[in-house]
């Protein structure tokens, strides 16, 4: 009997607080993220763009 009053009251407690939501805005906000996690990358490559710079420095020229 306690295990199905824990139930009824959980399921209440689950009801209660998915009508706080708004999908919609749980969508829209998703969206939005997504849209900011693209621009952080497009800036990132931007950033790290080589100008013709090697990756490695050949020792030599450094040496002269």
């Amino acid at each position: 009997m306690a295990t199905v009053d824990a139930m009824r009251t959980a399921n209440k407690e689950l009801r209660r607080q998915y009508g706080m939501l708004d999908i919609d805005k749980i969508d829209a906000m998703h969206d939005e993220l997504s849209d900011l996690f693209r621009q952080a990358n497009e800036i990132q490559e931007t950033i790290g763009r080589s100008y013709g710079v090697p990756d490695e420095p050949d020792e030599a020229d450094l040496e002269a």
